[in-house]
């Protein structure tokens, strides 16, 4: 709530619903998995508007932002949440499977710098499931994995596999561990 919007694309509907009456989230359904890349799309889009209005302000990051007294910001800081990333990927066939990661990478490459920032959620993380161009541009955070593989697969360390309950590792400059807000 402090500055923040976000957006929580969600297959199923119902795994964010003590989000539904908050007034800084806004969740889209996906029915079919095609939604995803229109959705994703328009938020490169967005992300290309942003850069647009850091060139015009010369400023090198959305953050840095700094205008008169009394003009509105353009825009707040946004997180966007894809819950079963992969699954989502694995629904679709082909062509349209890279078009997903594609444009995923880009928002993941290029929205830093704009304060849009993707959180994808992935229930059973392989080499598959993380495409390294994403990794290389995301904080990677761990609740409880089945094993040390996974762990290691996400965190490049383990231990993951030994979390309780909403707990879960980060890596920063080093592996941190924290509780997660259950609402």
């Amino acid at each position: 709530a402090n500055g923040w919007q976000a957006i929580i694309y969600d297959r199923s509907g119902l795994d964010f619903l003590p989000f539904d009456d908050h007034p800084n989230v806004h969740t889209v359904l996906l029915p079919k998995a095609e939604i995803a890349i229109e959705q994703l799309a328009l938020l490169y889009e967005l992300v290309q508007r942003r850069l647009a209005i850091l060139r015009q302000l010369r400023t090198s990051t959305w953050d840095r932002i700094n205008l008169p007294s009394g003009t509105p910001h353009p825009g707040p800081r946004i997180l966007v949440v894809i819950d079963e990333f992969a699954n989502l990927a694995d629904a679709l066939e082909g062509k349209q499977r890279e078009a997903l990661w594609r444009v995923a990478r880009m928002v993941a490459a290029e929205g830093r710098k704009t304060d849009i920032h993707l959180a994808l959620g992935l229930q059973d993380p392989s080499h598959k499931s993380i495409d390294l161009r994403i990794r290389r541009n995301c904080t990677s955070v761990a609740f409880r994995v089945k094993d040390p593989d996974a762990s290691r697969l996400v965190l490049s360390a383990t231990g993951a596999e030994k979390l309780q309950d909403r707990q879960f590792m980060v890596v920063f400059d080093k592996l941190v561990r924290g509780v997660a807000f259950a609402p």
